[in-house]
C-alpha cells in the first residue's frame, strides 16, 4: 500500500500554480477534482505543463467529479486534451475510491523500502 497520493480540488479562484509544481512532484499520484465533468483550465499553460512533466515523470494523475452525480469523462475536449496529456479520467469513481484503488495499485508496483 502506498500513502503518498495527494488530492487537489480545483476553484475558480485559485490563482497560485506554480505552488502546485511541489505536490505533483513528490507524490507518486495525484487526485485532481476538476469542475462539472471533471473540467480544469486547459488553457492555463502553467498548470498543464506541471501536469505533463508529472505525467512524463511516472506520476498517474487522476481526474475526478466534485459533482455528487456524474461522471468523468472524454466526451469533451478538456477530457480528451487530458487523455492525450496521459492523465486517467475516474469516470464515475468517489475521491475515497481512487485513494483505495490507487493506493492498493501503487503499493503492488513499487519497490518495498
Amino acid at each position: 500500500m502506498s500513502t503518498n497520493i495527494a488530492q487537489i480540488t480545483m476553484s475558480p479562484l485559485f490563482t497560485n500554480w506554480k505552488a502546485l509544481d511541489h505536490l505533483f512532484h513528490s507524490s507518486d499520484a495525484v487526485i485532481i477534482s476538476g469542475y462539472g465533468m471533471g473540467n480544469l483550465p486547459i488553457n492555463n499553460q502553467v498548470l498543464m505543463d506541471t501536469i505533463r512533466k508529472a505525467v512524463t515523470d511516472g506520476v498517474l494523475v487522476v481526474v475526478n467529479t466534485q459533482c455528487y452525480h456524474g461522471t468523468v469523462s472524454d466526451i469533451y475536449a478538456t477530457g480528451r486534451f487530458l487523455t492525450e496529456m496521459g492523465c486517467l479520467l475516474a469516470q464515475d469513481m468517489t475521491t475515497e475510491c481512487l485513494f483505495a484503488k490507487l493506493s492498493y495499485l501503487i503499493g503492488k508496483v513499487s519497490p518495498v523500502t
